[in-house]
């Protein structure tokens, strides 16, 4: 069994159990729900410079120890002082460590949009996203078919949630609709966890010319940053090159003026 699937037969029953503990009714009803989101198309497209979404995480199935004892709180503050366009944060406990609190705190001193790092496959998670504060969905088109993704696309809007679409092959960029907004490109094989930044290069001239396209993962230095900003990706989602590091606001601020500098 690969982890990505191992990580879906889990959250099936995580998800079932949290129906039962808190109603779709208490999640609409949260002042949370009512909040008009922030624009990731906007704070990726009014300007001229690469948008970074700085992610936070404690750990992951092939770095169990990355930020064990990370506040997520202060950590997205930090990013945002440091530039980042918006946020990423993970809220599978199981296999990262995160946590639907993580969000909710992140939002009271974030002005930035707010990605919920999820492995969504029920409306009940789009609801939910909403409802703790986030601005952004990521749907896996691996974990999905076509129609699903489109179905999860449509809550999101009705909740006034953007959506990224994530792809790892040409196939699964057959998941796309209009209604989405933005599409990334994984470089990181969510069976082995290994990385190929080639594989941005290699599938941006298949991309939907009306998406807002992201890399994520595997961005470990300014010129590939500058590279495939160059060809046309206007965000990049990034994680571990900052965590991994004593200041993740400083490694930003450090890697943002390295990249602009490049692409001057």
């Amino acid at each position: 069994m690969s982890v990505l699937h191992s990580i879906v037969e889990h959250k099936k029953a995580e998800v079932a159990l949290r129906k039962t503990q808190v109603p779709v009714s208490k999640l609409t009803n949260h002042a949370g729900f009512q909040r008009e989101s922030i624009s990731l198309t906007q704070a990726l497209t009014d300007t001229t410079k690469p948008g970074i979404l700085a992610e936070f995480k404690r750990k992951s199935p092939s770095l169990p120890n990355l930020n064990p004892s990370g506040d997520c709180g202060k950590t997205c503050a930090g990013y945002q002082a440091a530039g980042a366009a918006a946020v990423s944060i993970l809220t599978d406990h199981e296999f990262f460590g995160g946590s639907d609190v993580d969000v909710s705190e992140g939002r009271e001193n974030l002005h930035i949009p707010i990605l919920r790092k999820e492995f969504i496959i029920d409306p009940y998670q789009v609801v939910e996203a909403k409802s703790i504060g986030a601005d952004i969905i990521l749907l896996i088109a691996a974990i999905l078919s076509r129609d699903e993704a489109r179905s999860l696309a449509k809550v999101a809007a009705e909740c006034g949630l953007q959506v990224i679409l994530e792809i790892h092959t040409k196939e699964e960029i057959g998941h796309w609709h209009e209604s989405m907004h933005c599409i990334g490109v994984n470089n990181r094989n969510l069976s082995n966890f290994t990385t190929d930044v080639g594989l941005s290069h290699q599938l941006f001239q298949f991309l939907p010319t009306d998406a807002v396209k992201i890399s994520e993962s595997g961005l470990h230095s300014a010129s590939i940053v500058g590279d495939l900003y160059t060809q046309g990706y206007r965000g990049f989602l990034m994680g571990e090159y900052f965590l991994k590091q004593l200041s993740p606001q400083e490694a930003l601020s450090t890697f943002l003026h390295e990249v602009n500098a490049k692409i001057c």
